[in-house]
């Protein structure tokens, strides 16, 4: 009885074995917030969650269990909200993980979230263009919509064995649409696009640089203060085609200095005028811009 009990159990863990094999082995890990909230912490652990039991229920991936994936990240000293970095891509791949599925969770207005789930290729160090996972979050339905987002993000995913293939330019961006990192696009080249952020509060000129580039929105370490160009294209492109609109009173840095380099440019969303030099210790409305 006992011999035929253990053989039993070696066909149970052999055919487990059958089943993972040649999946993505992937891991997903906490998504950067922000807000720091009481509310947020406990929404941010049911979303991550939730992404985590829509990835088993798919059956399409190896999923490393929360435990395991927070004890490798402690052990590395890995952060989650660093995870794309140079030196965190090389300590992972070394861990025989082929994916890391992560994201942001950004509060908006009226108990909303706008939520973006991404997936990191260890092996290139490059987020993956898939589809459909982004999306506006309601306090008050947030399993419905995060479901919802999921089944997009999972529906574009293409995975041959354990990998999931690279379709650069799978999707095609309008002007006007919300980009991978959560942004408006707001220019269209080819394959090449750029979207602005949300507003990121009034800061002084070098405050305004540090908090554009340290702003983490999709899980991209890409962002920037805009040049006086590229605000000149999103006045243009979406506020005054009215794809969409930003307060007339609206004071935005550039990245720009002026000649005496004590003040720097800004562009009042009133009338398009970005020849308006300020001194950099004003306070301004803050927006980042990505390419992709």
């Amino acid at each position: 009885m006992k011999k035929t009990l253990f053989i039993i159990g070696l066909m149970v863990l052999f055919t487990a074995s059958l089943f993972s094999q040649g999946l993505p082995r992937l891991g997903v890990v906490e998504f950067r917030t922000n807000d720091d909230s009481a509310q947020i912490r406990r929404d941010s652990i049911t979303i991550r969650d939730m992404v985590e039991s829509r990835l088993i229920d798919s059956a399409r991936f190896e999923i490393i269990t929360r435990e395991e994936i927070d004890k490798l990240l402690i052990e590395q000293r890995i952060r989650a909200s660093e995870i794309s970095s140079a030196e965190n891509i090389q300590k992972l791949q070394l861990l025989n993980i082929n994916y890391i599925v992560t994201g942001s969770i950004n509060v908006m207005v009226s108990n909303t979230y706008h939520v973006t789930v991404r997936m990191l290729n260890v092996s290139t160090g490059r987020f993956t263009n898939t589809p459909g996972g982004d999306g506006e979050v309601s306090m008050q339905s947030l399993h419905n919509d995060i479901s919802n987002i999921m089944a997009r993000f999972i529906s574009g995913v293409v995975t041959d064995g354990n990998q999931v293939n690279e379709t650069p330019g799978q999707r095609r961006y309008q002007i006007g649409d919300t980009g991978p990192g959560g942004g408006i696009v707001f220019f269209i080249e080819g394959n090449s696009y750029k979207e602005v952020s949300r507003t990121l509060g009034e800061h002084n000129w070098f405050d305004a640089n540090r908090v554009a580039s340290d702003f983490r929105g999709g899980g991209y370490n890409n962002w920037r203060l805009p040049e006086r160009s590229e605000l000149d294209l999103i006045y243009q492109n979406l506020h005054i085609s009215r794809i969409h609109r930003f307060g007339d009173n609206d004071f935005v840095w550039s990245s720009v200095s002026s000649f005496n380099n004590n003040d720097a440019f800004i562009i009042s969303f009133r009338d398009g005028a970005s020849m308006l030099p300020r001194p950099k210790t004003n306070l301004f409305l803050v927006r980042a811009v990505r390419s992709f």
